[in-house]
């Protein structure tokens, strides 16, 4: 009985071990580059979920790497082995998930260009404004629009008809208004209003009360050379218009007598100019006209003359009469006027 029992220990005894090294064997003959297909198990997402942190430094039989596997590689049998398998192609890189992609398909990483500062300086709008300054005073300030003078002015008369200039003789009082437009710095264009009220030189015994006066509608232009960029500068102007000039006087018997003289006339000026202010400036200015003459009529009041005609034993009495001459371009009048104007622009 004991015999029997000592047999049937020992037949289980070689049972087991010959199923323990057929395993081992088996385990040994496995390929280890067989396809994660083929054992599941044996898969990096399943080692994952087996482990939360696996040992890429120890192989799954208990062998050793060392050094220890860089990432992407995992030990197998004491091998850093790829995580993908079978391996990738040459144009393929192998990711940390066991995966291959195409090497293009990696996006390089940015390049950050370092972006320096604006460099700034202290106080950069006092030195700009500074310049702009300088150059305004470098360029004076000219103003345009509308102009309009005031002239005070004396006046003496030369003529060969009895208008003669003496120390002791002819002198008038009178004045202008210019109104004028600037179109350009040096140029304005204007038109004016002169009247002048005359004493003149009596030389005839028979005539008392003698007195003239001419007044003359102007239109032509002043002209700057300097271009009104200076405190001082000359001014110039020359003028065409219609000119009166009418001369009155009472003879001895009381009646009153006035000739009237009538034409175009013609007009130079020189003078200066002295800016006090951009808009304001203060002249001096000698003008002479020239009239050219082509009508003149006499006109002689009526009434009491106080003679008596002998015959009748009456006063006689003198009747109104008026008479016109033409001329063609006479002129033997000149009339030199100097005064002083006032000039602003608006």
């Amino acid at each position: 009985m004991m015999i029997h029992k000592s047999i049937f220990i020992a037949g289980v005894a070689f049972a087991c071990s010959v199923f323990m090294s057929t395993a081992v064997a088996a385990q040994v003959e496995e390929d280890p580059y067989k396809t994660w297909a083929e054992d599941s198990a044996s898969k990096p997402e399943a080692t994952a979920k087996a482990e939360s942190k696996p040992d890429e430094s120890k192989s799954d039989d208990g062998a050793k790497c060392f050094p220890k596997c860089r990432s992407g590689y995992f030990c197998h049998e004491g091998k850093c082995i790829s995580m993908c398998n079978p391996p990738c192609d040459s144009d393929e890189k192998c990711t940390l998930e066991g995966e291959c992609v195409l090497k293009s398909a990696q996006t390089p990483p940015a390049v950050v260009v370092p972006v320096s500062p604006p460099i700034t300086s202290s106080q950069p709008d006092i030195v700009i404004v500074e310049e702009e300054e300088a150059a305004v005073e470098e360029d004076p300030y000219v103003p345009m629009g509308i102009f309009v003078s005031l002239g005070f002015e004396t006046s003496e008369c030369a003529s060969s008809g009895g208008c003669k200039t003496t120390p002791d003789g002819d002198f008038g009082l009178g004045g202008h208004v210019l109104v004028g437009y600037g179109i350009l710095p040096w140029l304005v264009l204007e038109v004016g209003y002169t009247f002048t009220g005359q004493i003149l030189k009596n030389t005839n015994p028979d005539v008392f009360d003698l007195s003239g006066r001419f007044n003359a509608i102007r239109l032509g232009a002043r002209f700057f050379p300097l271009g009104r960029q200076s405190v001082v500068e000359p001014v110039l102007g020359a003028h065409l218009g219609y000119f009166i000039w009418s001369t009155s006087w009472d003879n001895e018997d009381g009646l009153g007598t006035k000739s009237t003289n009538h034409g175009i006339g013609l007009d130079y000026s020189l003078g200066l100019d002295f800016k006090l202010a951009d808009r304001f400036s203060l002249g001096i200015v000698v003008t002479v006209y020239e009239p050219f003459f082509l009508t003149t009529c006499n006109d002689i009041d009526g009434g009491e003359t106080g003679t008596v005609d002998p015959t009748t034993n009456l006063e006689v009495i003198a009747e109104s009469s008026s008479s016109c001459s033409k001329f063609s371009g006479k002129h033997d009048s000149f009339f030199f006027n100097t005064g002083i104007h006032a000039t602003m622009v608006f």
